[in-house]
């Protein structure tokens, strides 16, 4: 199974954690984020909205969920978006 690793900061709701507190792990079927020992794992089946977001100096990706169990807010903060989305879509994510 293919699969792509990005270590980099994220929001979790109100919380901030910055690089290098922070992992995204892509594979065909799911995402994984890790958030200073916390995990949340989206599979590819789920309603997710995957959105491009720019902070004041920072480029991320949102992940909004149906699930009522994870915050509203999760974004995983990238120094390499493009290399990121690049690696979504190769995986057939969609991405707005």
């Amino acid at each position: 199974m293919k699969k792509y690793t990005q270590i980099g900061g994220a929001r979790i709701g109100c919380f901030n954690a910055t690089w290098p507190f922070a992992k995204i792990e892509i594979s065909e079927n799911q995402i994984k984020l890790f958030v200073l020992g916390k995990s949340y794992e989206f599979q590819k089946e789920e309603s997710l909205q995957l959105k491009k977001c720019h902070g004041l100096f920072n480029k991320g990706l949102q992940i909004k969920t149906t699930n009522i169990n994870y915050p509203n807010i999760l974004i995983f903060w990238s120094f390499n978006l493009k290399q990121l989305i690049n690696n979504l879509e190769k995986m057939n994510y969609r991405i707005s």
